[in-house]
């Protein structure tokens, strides 16, 4: 009979807690996905800075060395170009909580006068340049923070001015217009800039710095001084001794020859 009776009650408990966490997002976070599974801290955390249709599970960080390779199989650019991009320090890559890159943005620095009339009297600035976005089919929604994140680098590095040119009949207009740029020229090719020193460019996640790349050990040799050298060095034989030390036996007779 009491565990009868237990059951609604079981029941109507059950139904405030699935009422209390509907109406509080902040709890839906933590909430059991599982049977005795919880959402980790910083899978929940993450989850909250990211939009709802974005896995919480991701990572925005600086483009390193060994991301070459992946970036250029998304982008269908070399991987010796991709690498002087990401030289840069500046490109940004969206990586799954595997470390699988999933999307890509590719910027290049670059330095001129400010004045061409002064020359380099009138100082000397540097700008960048987007050159190429590209991402995997389920990286689709990681690609504008990417892009965001990769002008934020440019900022921090210290350029003042973003441009980047497309096909007029390319979607990347569109796209380049929604990262905060302004189409400065048109025709068959449409040029965009932005003043990063009045754009805002906030990808709403941190940026990490690049994996630091683990070098190999190297093998130390140990230089023998001159002079404990030539005392493990055995001087050559002479005189009597060199007699005595000789591998030639010393009652060796020879033998006359016989008249013939």
């Amino acid at each position: 009979l009491r565990v009868t009776m237990m059951i609604p009650t079981l029941r109507v408990a059950a139904l405030f807690v699935v009422a209390a966490a509907l109406t509080s997002g902040a709890r839906a976070s933590r909430l059991v996905i599982g049977k005795g599974t919880r959402v980790p801290t910083q899978v929940a955390r993450a989850g909250r800075s990211a939009p709802a249709h974005m896995n919480g599970a991701w990572e925005l960080r600086v483009a390193a060395g060994q991301d070459a390779e992946p970036i250029a199989k998304m982008s269908k650019l070399p991987t010796a170009v991709v690498s002087s991009f990401i030289a840069s320090q500046s490109c940004c890559v969206a990586t799954t909580i595997d470390g699988d890159v999933v999307a890509a943005a590719l910027v290049n620095t670059y330095k001129r006068v400010k004045d061409k009339a002064t020359g380099a009297a009138g100082g000397i600035e540097t700008n960048g340049e987007l050159m190429s976005v590209a991402c995997k089919p389920q990286g689709k929604d990681y690609l504008k923070p990417t892009a965001l994140g990769a002008l934020k680098m440019l900022k921090t590095n210290g350029c003042g001015e973003v441009r980047c040119t497309v096909p007029a009949s390319s979607q990347l207009t569109e796209f380049y217009t929604s990262l905060g740029l302004e189409m400065v020229s048109s025709g068959d090719m449409v040029t965009l800039r932005a003043n990063l020193f009045a754009l805002n460019p906030d990808p709403k996640r941190k940026i990490e710095s690049p994996p630091k790349v683990r070098k190999p050990p190297t093998a130390v040799v140990k230089e023998v001084p001159a002079d404990e050298a030539s005392d493990d060095q055995v001087a050559p034989a002479t005189g009597d001794d060199a007699v005595e030390n000789s591998d030639v036996p010393l009652d060796l007779e020879v033998e006359p020859a016989s008249a013939a």
